[in-house]
């Protein structure tokens, strides 16, 4: 299997904020600090980014007949998020390598802007911790014509990031950040259903053909009044 990148970097973990937000502004701030009560918690907001970088895969390995199209799909868990679709295309070289036709040919962009065309952005939902969150992103495949899917179809995968976060405004990497995924490999024959994600050597994870980035940073800090 080919796949074809423009930069080889490491798990995309990154952290982008530059400092605090007040929610009160500088001068409420400046009274809180002077009063006797003690100060709240600062509230940190988390973002985590799921993509599919443009790369090749095997037809047979999404379960893709010859000269058949089709899309790979990322989508949220929770429905907030639109799905991504990422066209399937036949390579006109080998029929049979498809190509994931992404926008994100440069993965450094996913550090940049996490509304970047091709980029799944979702808020960390918190858990009962206050430090800890997580995400859940679905990849998916679904075919077209002219050519019927042949046996062994990619069937959806779930992917579970979990993240334990610093919860200061300083802009720092989380603490942890993992990916399990549904549907391991020999699931099927009695093994575990839940696991670690594979990590791919150039960066990301693979989940069965596909390379899938991640990446997460505090979206947003509010310091309370």
């Amino acid at each position: 299997m080919g796949i074809v990148v423009v930069a080889q970097l490491r798990p995309l973990v990154v952290a982008l904020a530059s400092g605090c937000v007040s929610a009160a502004g500088p001068t409420a701030r400046g009274r809180a600090s002077a009063s006797a009560a003690p100060a709240a918690a600062p509230i940190t907001n988390w973002v985590v980014t799921a993509a599919l970088p443009r790369q090749q895969i095997s037809r047979v390995s999404v379960g893709l007949a010859a000269g058949a199209r089709g899309w790979a799909t990322l989508r949220s868990r929770w429905g907030a998020t639109p799905a991504l679709f990422y066209p399937l295309t036949p390579d006109p070289e080998d029929p049979d390598l498809l190509v994931v036709d992404s926008p994100l040919r440069d993965e450094r962009l996913m550090t940049h802007n996490g509304s970047f065309l091709g980029v799944l952005a979702q808020p960390c939902e918190r858990t009962a911790r206050p430090d800890e969150c997580w995400v859940g992103v679905t990849v998916a495949v679904s075919g077209d014509g002219p050519a019927a899917p042949e046996p062994g179809s990619f069937l959806p995968v779930e992917l579970s990031m979990h993240l334990v976060a610093d919860t200061s405004c300083e802009p720092a990497a989380p603490r942890a950040f993992t990916v399990e995924r549904s549907r391991c490999p020999g699931a099927e024959l009695g093994g575990v259903e839940t696991c670690a994600a594979e990590a791919a050597r150039d960066g990301g994870y693979w989940i069965g053909p596909f390379r899938v980035l991640s990446a997460a940073w505090v979206g947003m800090c509010i310091v309370p009044e």
